[in-house]
């Protein structure tokens, strides 16, 4: 779903903290729209009054997963920012 930049790797090393901060900020904006589309996406589903296939409850259940893990990658990666600051 998305690709997760490792804050170790020598890219990352040799970027100045400005630079990391204005990719980071590119990366939050997209998984915004990810976190839009779930809610909307989980609401639509919440009326709906027809039987929900377990394929997309699957479905539901790993876009969830990659949503947790995304924000739990921000979380890291601002930490990582502010003690390189």
């Amino acid at each position: 779903m998305w690709e997760f930049n490792d804050s170790e790797s020598p890219e990352n090393r040799t970027r100045s903290i400005k630079q990391e901060l204005v990719a980071l900020c590119d990366q939050y904006g997209e998984f915004d729209d990810y976190c839009a589309f779930f809610c909307e996406a989980s609401s639509l589903f919440i009326q709906s009054d027809g039987d929900i296939f377990q394929s997309s409850v699957h479905g539901a259940q790993r876009f969830s997963a990659e949503l947790i893990k995304r924000s739990q990658y921000f979380k890291k990666r601002l930490m990582y920012l502010a003690e390189k600051a």
